[in-house]
């Protein structure tokens, strides 16, 4: 009988022998959730696998979101479904936060702040944050609101047009910010992403647009056909996916987390200059033009 001392773990992505008991691999990142156990014995090396029978099990009576689940995962390189809890995903909304925390959030991704792939948990992020920001500049906002449209001050209109913009984008910025459990991109860095990652992905949709020709009622009457829809949709997230491409390859990331992080920063910075532009072209609709566009910013 071999004791827990004559077991060796390995990595099964990448073989890297495992000599603490982390929740991702020191060096290829995958979660441990699979290990190889090599024990010796009197009768010699023996060879056992964990967790894909399991996994099989569970995608056979999987709902139709783990289906799904399973399915990107596959397509990324993973295995098994995504296991998602929204109700502790969201846990920590509702629960009182400290200021230290919010700074400790922002701090992430330095050089002396980024914990090493060992350190990271294996559970899914909490974030909190982005809720407080929300409500924080929703307040500012609808202050704005008041002093533009009862006191009858012009000069906050530009306000309303930029916070109405930003609030919902930069907040889903944040809360993919807190997702990120790898910790290992700065806010500074993601800033930078956000706005010019959203500036060149505008500037990229408008080049693309040149190659798309759109219905005789559209160019004659203004209004879009189904064709002309899914043309604007196709050209303007392949303008975004340019630019995502681009981030990611430049920095190297090779987490899917820190993807899904780039790929909120084009989005959302490309949502809110866009929604500006609606906002500030809407003329006495300008209210409900930030308040529309903000409900249907995040699908961006």
């Amino acid at each position: 009988m071999a004791n827990n001392s004559d077991k060796i773990n390995f990595c099964v992505n990448c073989g890297e022998r495992l000599t603490t008991q982390s929740n991702f691999c020191p060096k290829c990142g995958k979660p441990i959730k699979q290990i190889k156990s090599v024990s010796n014995n009197a009768s010699g090396m023996r060879l056992t696998q964990r967790g894909p029978a399991l996994n099989q099990k569970a995608a056979e009576h999987s709902s139709i979101w783990q289906s799904a689940t399973t399915a990107l995962n596959h397509y990324t390189g993973e295995t098994g479904p995504v296991n998602i809890n929204l109700k502790n995903l969201f846990s920590e909304v509702f629960k009182r936060h400290s200021q230290n925390e919010a700074e400790e959030i922002f701090i992430a991704g330095t050089v002396t702040t980024t914990p090493t792939v060992s350190e990271v948990s294996a559970d899914w992020g909490r974030p909190w944050l982005f809720s407080r920001i929300l409500m924080f500049f929703g307040a500012i906002f609808m202050l704005l609101v008041y002093i533009a449209a009862d006191m009858d001050n012009s000069n906050a209109i530009p306000g309303v047009i930029m916070i109405g913009a930003f609030t919902v984008p930069f907040s889903a910025l944040v809360f993919f910010f807190e997702m990120n459990t790898y910790r290992n991109i700065s806010f500074y860095e993601v800033l930078k992403v956000f706005f010019l990652g959203g500036a060149l992905s505008l500037f990229v949709t408008l080049f693309l647009y040149q190659f798309v020709s759109f219905s005789v009622q559209n160019q004659v009457y203004g209004m879009m056909t189904w064709s002309d829809t899914i043309s604007v949709g196709i050209v303007e997230e392949l303008g975004k996916l340019f630019i995502v491409i681009y981030f990611v390859r430049r920095k190297n990331y090779q987490y899917i987390l820190n993807g899904i992080l780039i790929g909120a920063a084009v989005g959302g910075g490309f949502a809110a200059f866009e929604t500006a532009g609606y906002i500030y072209n809407s003329g006495n609709l300008l209210l409900q033009t930030a308040l529309l566009r903000a409900a249907i910013a995040i699908g961006a």
